[in-house]
């Protein structure tokens, strides 16, 4: 059997994997939580994809989870992860806001996501689902291993501290590793108190030989009373230049005045998918991009001469990484000071003029120093009161399970200030749905000030003059949102390309639900539950509650006003039925305005009668799932009636007698109490039951040619 080092020789077109990331593949296999800190360049990417590819089975994981910070990342790493992956019969997929391959965190080998897409998952409100989807991808970790690349650019009060509560709930069923170039000391030590992670870095001489050893050179020169312009850029013909400022109107200005001069390339966050995978596609052979932010992390490309507008001293550190980042180069990076501290701070700009000076050897210890030194105290106040913050997320989720009104949205526990908006470019928003067209990520406060030509998207419907400041969705007329392949979204200027298509997701094709018998779909959800269970990862000491709460989901279908409404519907299209059902014929034109009675809180209620010799958590967790398996909550439960006459029957075909007689019981006085006791330990399993329940129903009904989420 080849040993790991000669499997990673095989996969990837190096010799061997340098010391760190034998490191990092060990304590994979002994299933412990990892804190990377390495040098940009280092391989960290390459570091988590091999492990998972070569020793997935002994690491005992279903999948990987791939977590970035910027959606501009997402197609580099998942074409990296495809060229590895694939070859091996691996699946890759994508999941952000404009590209839903897996929104539910399932049936692929490999997602790439953000974390705004995971953590409002795992926090029970994820964007871009339904409402009554709130629980599905709230176990979407468990069995899983989670990479946070760049979890340094996560506020450490915001999408941090989510990140770890999340993890934190499942740390004993998946594998998490945290990587980074320029993480301060208290947010390594709070991964590893928490989780009890192991740290991994590379040793003085690996660092020398990863970069002096490498022949790599890097020189930094200070200009803080300069402001950059183009005659700055155009000193440097005839070398790779790569310009990086803090905002995009200031990328624009710059491209607008270098363009005819010399070919150039701009990239930041305001362009349409199409267009910004064809500029991330040539990036690495363009000789002057000017860039934002976007470029900071995870971006492999190299430049002879970086000149970049002062920033914080991290982001400085990760734009010097695309400077001499290869075997061999030298380079020179220049720091200008910047007109604005937009998006910074007066006092982050400021530490940077105080830290960062001049030097020959711009190396990893030097820039590692740097980052302490500015960022290590601003880490440790945003972290004061861990706990408190860890408190808010949980009464979060508690609020989700109870019904309870948010004060805020999840938005709060991710991002800083404010949300982003969905922007759509479009003359005559009225015939157009936003799952249809391409849209660009803007803070809400950049459309604010266009709100009475804007539309909003609300209820289903598109409005004009509406307010911006909740909306799912804003359009704006070309007239004052101008597109170009070439600059991208310039607000207040007059254009005339609009929104493009966005590329139809395939379907599965089922057709109309058709009717089914309840014995049959019952042992059908059981049958799919279990074989969720293992492409989740999770252990087989999971089978029996996985069972339980698949065999009493729809117990509640069973009551007499349920099957009343079945029964009646069937005689009316002609084909009776007498025995008991768990779906009708469906006819969309025939049956809208007619839904069925509620029916999942009265399986909970139901359901207590077969758990009493379960512990309480396993019994309450069951309950809970079963409760919002349509994506009900406890406040929201209604109460149960008497069981039809056919319930007996339908019961012992799966194994279970007939309960006790229950009239007009409520749920919410039973179990609402239980998990505001002992959240820690129902939560987790009540999430990893939902989730397989829900998947488990939805591939059921699905077979039966409806999907019914």
């Amino acid at each position: 059997m080849l040993s790991y080092a000669e499997q990673f020789a095989q996969l990837t077109d190096k010799p061997e994997p340098r010391p760190y990331q034998r490191k990092l593949a060990a304590h994979l296999l002994s299933r412990r939580h990892i804190v990377v800190r390495a040098p940009t360049g280092a391989g960290k990417t390459l570091s988590v994809l091999a492990p998972f590819i070569l020793l997935r089975e002994q690491i005992k994981v279903a999948g990987l989870i791939y977590v970035l910070p910027l959606r501009t990342l997402v197609e580099a790493i998942s074409e990296e992860a495809c060229l590895l992956a694939e070859p091996r019969g691996l699946r890759v997929a994508v999941q952000t806001g404009e590209r839903a391959d897996a929104e539910f965190f399932h049936d692929a080998d490999i997602i790439v996501t953000t974390f705004d897409q995971l953590l409002s998952g795992l926090l029970c409100e994820p964007y871009g689902l339904s409402s009554k989807l709130w629980n599905i991808n709230a176990a979407a970790i468990a069995g899983k291993m989670i990479v946070f690349d760049e979890f340094h650019l996560m506020e450490p009060d915001r999408a941090f501290a989510s990140a770890l509560f999340g993890v934190k709930l499942f740390k004993d069923l998946c594998v998490s590793v945290w990587m980074t170039a320029t993480a301060t000391s208290p947010l390594v030590k709070l991964i590893r108190t928490t989780l009890d992670a192991e740290e991994v870095t590379l040793s003085t001489s690996e660092q020398a030989t990863l970069f002096e050893g490498n022949g790599i050179s890097r020189r930094i020169r200070t200009h803080w009373q300069e402001t950059l312009t183009p005659e700055h850029v155009l000193q440097h013909q005839g070398r790779k230049v790569l310009v990086v400022v803090n905002t995009v109107r200031r990328a624009q200005d710059l491209f607008t005045q270098l363009k005819d001069k010399r070919p150039t390339l701009l990239l930041h966050s305001r362009f349409f998918s199409d267009d910004r995978r064809e500029k991330q596609r040539i990036l690495k052979d363009s000789d002057l991009t000017i860039a934002t932010q976007v470029i900071e992390a995870g971006v492999d490309i190299s430049s002879d001469v970086l000149l970049t507008e002062a920033a914080p001293v991290n982001a400085l550190v990760q734009r010097a990484g695309r400077c001499a980042r290869f075997k061999n180069e030298s380079g020179i990076i220049h720091i200008y000071g910047a007109p604005s501290p937009t998006p910074y701070t007066k006092a982050q700009i400021r530490a940077a003029q105080d830290i960062v000076e001049d030097t020959d050897s711009a190396n990893p210890e030097t820039c590692r120093k740097w980052v302490e030194k500015a960022h290590a105290e601003e880490d440790r106040q945003a972290l004061i009161g861990f706990r408190d913050l860890q408190r808010k997320r949980e009464q979060f989720v508690k609020n989700k399970v109870t019904g309870e009104e948010q004060q805020a949205g999840v938005a709060s526990f991710i991002r800083p200030d404010e949300d982003t908006v969905r922007v759509f470019v479009l003359s005559d928003p009225s015939s157009a749905k936003p799952k249809e067209r391409q849209a660009i990520q803007l803070r809400r406060s950049a459309v604010r000030q266009y709100q009475t030509r804007a539309w909003v998207f609300k209820d289903d419907e598109w409005l004009q003059g509406g307010d911006t400041k909740a909306a799912y969705a804003v359009a704006l007329p070309p007239s004052i949102a101008r597109y170009t392949k070439e600059e991208g979204l310039r607000l207040g200027a007059s254009g005339n390309i609009e929104s493009p298509p966005k590329a139809a997701k395939p379907r599965p094709g089922w057709g109309t639900l058709a009717v089914e018998h309840w014995p049959a779909h019952t042992e059908n959800v059981i049958k799919h539950s279990l074989d969720r269970m293992g492409k989740e990862g999770l252990p087989e000491s999971f089978a029996d509650l996985v069972t339980w709460a698949a065999k009493l989901h729809d117990v509640g279908k069973l009551q007499r006003p349920w099957q009343s409404w079945a029964l009646e519907r069937q005689a009316k299209r002609g084909k009776p039925e007498h025995r008991a059902l768990a779906h009708t014929d469906y006819d969309w034109k025939l049956d809208r305005g007619e839904p069925p009675p509620h029916h999942a809180a009265a399986s909970a209620l139901y359901g207590k009668h077969y758990l009493d010799e379960l512990p309480e958590r396993d019994r309450t967790s069951i309950l809970l799932s079963v409760l919002a398996h349509h994506g009900g909550s406890i406040k929201g439960a209604e109460p149960a009636d008497r069981l039809h006459p056919n319930a007996e029957d339908a019961l012992g075909q799966v194994g279970l007698h007939l309960p006790k007689p229950i009239s007009h019981l409520d749920f919410r006085s039973n179990e609402r109490a239980t998990i505001a006791l002992s959240f820690y330990d129902v939560w987790p399993l009540t999430a990893i039951l939902s989730r397989i329940l829900r998947l488990s129903d939805q591939k059921a009904t699905a077979e039966s040619g409806y999907d019914e989420p």
